[in-house]
């Protein structure tokens, strides 16, 4: 029988290569986000879920130039991940400094997901 830390080993690399499939993935995706806002005449509320962290590249290409509704107007983590690790923001409302936070909230129920639904009111200046 196989020691039980090589399949640990692959377990390991496997899991890697999974989330190094999903970096590329997502920083291809961003670009084109990018793209698309810098290209836009209008001012632009951006939502969704990166899933990932405020400090991920992903995030920090796509807020660029917006505001993290969650900073200015969120209280608490924010948390969005209703999955095995708690305490996770991954879903975002970015937006131009021409559209108004009024509030933001996390909802309570995820029903069938495994995250819960960030909730915004917005006023255009």
């Amino acid at each position: 029988a196989e020691p039980l830390g090589r399949w640990r080993l692959i377990f390991l690399r496997n899991g890697i290569r999974k989330l190094m499939k999903g970096f590329r993935r997502r920083s291809i995706q961003v670009h084109q986000l990018r793209a698309a806002i810098d290209g836009s005449p209008y001012d632009v509320l951006l939502g969704g879920d990166f899933n990932d962290l405020p400090s991920s590249f992903s995030y920090m290409v796509a807020q660029k130039g917006l505001e993290d509704t969650w900073v200015r107007k969120g209280v608490g983590l924010g948390s969005t991940y209703a999955g095995a690790i708690p305490f996770l923001r991954i879903d975002y409302l970015l937006h131009s400094k021409g559209i108004e936070p009024v509030s933001i909230r996390v909802g309570t129920e995820s029903k069938g997901s495994d995250h819960y639904p960030v909730i915004g009111e917005f006023r255009l200046e």
